[in-house]
């Protein structure tokens, strides 16, 4: 039988959700530095001493609100569910998704990188966005190398690291700071699903899909 949430347990867990949600509007749209916690608790539309009872201090909201970033990235439309794609097809969806995602995402991510240049504090939350990025493109790059379609003489640490320096943070880069705008995200991800793809698949399965 399934356990159901007590009147209290549901309303702790919509104070936390609303605190969250009302941190990451706030700090998207004004800057974490510009963000006092009665600025939170005004906008969540509850009483000052509220939000201690679910968060230490506006860094450990911030935290939280990156952990639910990755998550959601993690879960965004994983092309691991997607049968019957080609090779090809599968590198352009795994990029769509992501770039996408930090569209929908931009002005976050754009705070959080911020961070790292006016708190010193808190580049470790800022590099941790894009630790969590890789992450997820790592993830996907990986089941090519797995399934043993990748040339031989790239592993899957130095093919990673090599994707994610070359133009997938550049092109974040661009989305965030508005250079790239919604219609030119699924163009790039061909282009760089391509790019990847005649780089790093080997030549015999590349002949396959064609």
């Amino acid at each position: 039988m399934e356990n159901k949430l007590s009147r209290t347990e549901k309303r702790k867990a919509l104070n936390y959700a609303t605190l969250l949600n009302a941190g990451k509007t706030l700090f998207s749209e004004n800057g974490f530095q510009n963000t006092t916690i009665k600025d939170i608790t005004d906008y969540a539309d509850v009483g000052y001493g509220t939000f201690y009872l679910y968060f230490d201090s506006k860094e450990a909201l911030l935290e939280k609100a990156v952990d639910e970033f990755a998550q959601n990235l993690i879960e965004y439309k994983s092309v691991r569910t997607i049968k019957g794609l080609s090779i090809r097809d599968r590198m352009y969806y795994g990029t769509k998704d992501i770039l996408e995602f930090i569209y929908e995402n931009r002005k976050f991510v754009k705070m959080v990188c911020m961070l790292s240049v006016s708190d010193s504090k808190l580049v470790t939350i800022a590099d941790s966005v894009w630790s969590r990025i890789f992450e997820r493109m790592f993830s996907d790059h990986s089941y090519f190398i797995k399934k043993g379609y990748n040339k031989e003489s790239i592993s899957l640490d130095s093919a990673s690291w090599k994707i994610y320096g070359w133009t997938l943070k550049g092109i974040i880069e661009g989305i965030v700071s508005n250079d790239l705008q919604e219609e030119e995200i699924d163009q790039l991800s061909r282009i760089y699903a391509d790019m990847n793809f005649f780089t790093f698949i080997r030549e015999e399965v590349q002949e396959q899909e064609r």
